[in-house]
């Protein structure tokens, strides 16, 4: 419940500069529902069924802006394998990842060169591999 209230108390918080609610703010990309989140293995799916819940609830308040789950990895095979289900659920908008890759070349940055999806780099500051604009249309498109 105290996430749920914390969610709603952001989405509907006005700015007090432009005076906008932020679910109405053409300036805020999009949402994490939670920083690097981890999980035990073998529960991943207690994980998603919360990433589930709360993105759809996210998504009733805020119908206009994109959601994202905040997984922490994409380090292992079975990382990799729940992180894909993970951001095929219904209401989970784009892929980001929180990678601290050694090598620069390394899997995740391969997987995301070709499969044109966006992503987030390590150093905090949003990175995509294909234009904002484009991903920006697909979602309105949809």
């Amino acid at each position: 419940m105290l996430y749920r209230e914390h969610v709603e108390k952001i989405v509907t918080r006005r700015n007090t500069v432009t005076g906008i609610l932020y679910r109405d703010d053409p300036v805020i990309f999009g949402y994490e529902l939670i920083n690097e989140a981890q999980c035990v293995t073998g529960r991943w799916e207690e994980r998603r069924a919360w990433f589930n819940e709360m993105s759809t609830y996210l998504r009733s308040l805020d119908p206009d802006h994109l959601i994202a789950p905040g997984d922490w990895g994409y380090r292992s095979a079975a990382e990799r394998r729940e992180w894909l289900k993970d951001h095929s659920l219904p209401n989970i908008d784009y892929c980001d990842v929180h990678n601290y890759p050694i090598n620069r070349r390394g899997p995740f940055h391969r997987f995301a060169e070709s499969s044109g999806r966006v992503y987030r780099e390590s150093s905090g500051r949003g990175l995509f591999n294909q234009k904002t604009t484009g991903v920006w249309r697909i979602w309105h498109e949809r």
